[in-house]
């Protein structure tokens, strides 16, 4: 069983307030909110079904496909939902949830952050408060993904995720994840010219690679060193997102990478059915 502490790290989503807890409250005092309702969608055709209860998840192999690596499926979960799980396999807890229904789609309670503003005494007072939200993920999206996963998508979202677990080194892992579909489709010029029809942006793409290889104007926490004489742009990745630079990098390389990561596999499936036929 996997299960999840909080979201992966974003400026866009948090697990609901009452659920932001370290230690474990007695029971009478645990929170109402429920991340999700236990479900599970079976998807024969792959061999692999997966369970949801709150915040947890059961990901299972059926006899044919024994000994194959969940982490990959478990990391394109995340991905998705934002959610970061861990792995805790407790010997108390039971393999599977017992009521779960079979479902299409799963519902994920979350918290959105949005910023809020307010007039004080002739300026502008910024700050963040969250927001409910679901986030759906679909049985379709998860057999579109394990229907075209490869090596490539597979990297490029733990590159992802690794960014999202990191405040200081967020774009060098953005910048990988964003590398290794390009390498696979024939480097930059080759993605240029195969996923922006799937809804690539090409001026972001190369924004967020600019932004991490600059040794002009270098951030703090980019992939190179300044050049000789050139001051350092310092990034405050303690305090990320209250850095206006450090929040618009982290943004635009969120959004960078998402967007490759599905253009691919739009790609891939339109590869996919075009072989077919």
């Amino acid at each position: 069983m996997w299960q999840a502490c909080g979201t992966i790290l974003t400026a866009k989503y948090s697990f609901p307030s009452d659920r932001c807890v370290v230690s474990f409250p007695p029971i009478e005092t645990r929170p109402k909110s429920r991340i999700a309702d236990c479900s599970r969608m079976i998807l024969g055709q792959y061999g692999v079904s997966l369970g949801f209860d709150d915040n947890s998840l059961w990901v299972t192999n059926d006899d044919r496909h024994a000994g194959r690596d969940l982490s990959s499926l478990v990391n394109y979960v995340s991905y998705k939902t934002f959610i970061l799980y861990n792995i805790l396999m407790p010997s108390d807890e039971p393999e599977y949830p017992p009521a779960a229904a079979d479902v299409s789609q799963v519902v994920f309670h979350l918290a959105k952050i949005v910023e809020k503003q307010k007039l004080i005494n002739g300026r502008i007072a910024m700050w963040h408060e969250d927001e409910p939200c679901e986030l759906v993920l679909t049985k379709q999206e998860v057999a579109d993904y394990l229907r075209v996963a490869d090596l490539t998508l597979a990297y490029a979202i733990y590159y992802y995720l690794m960014g999202s677990n990191t405040s200081r080194y967020f774009l060098i892992e953005f910048y990988k994840c964003l590398e290794v579909i390009e390498k696979q489709l024939g480097h930059e010029k080759g993605l240029l010219k195969c996923l922006p029809r799937f809804g690539l942006d090409p001026a972001l793409h190369k924004k967020v690679k600019r932004l991490a290889d600059d040794e002009r104007e270098p951030l703090s926490i980019g992939r190179h060193a300044p050049d000789p004489g050139i001051p350092m742009i310092p990034v405050d990745t303690k305090w990320l997102f209250d850095d206006p630079r450090g929040r618009k990098t982290f943004e635009a390389g969120e959004e960078a990478c998402r967007s490759v990561i599905e253009c691919y596999i739009r790609y891939r499936v339109d590869s996919n059915r075009l072989f077919r036929s």
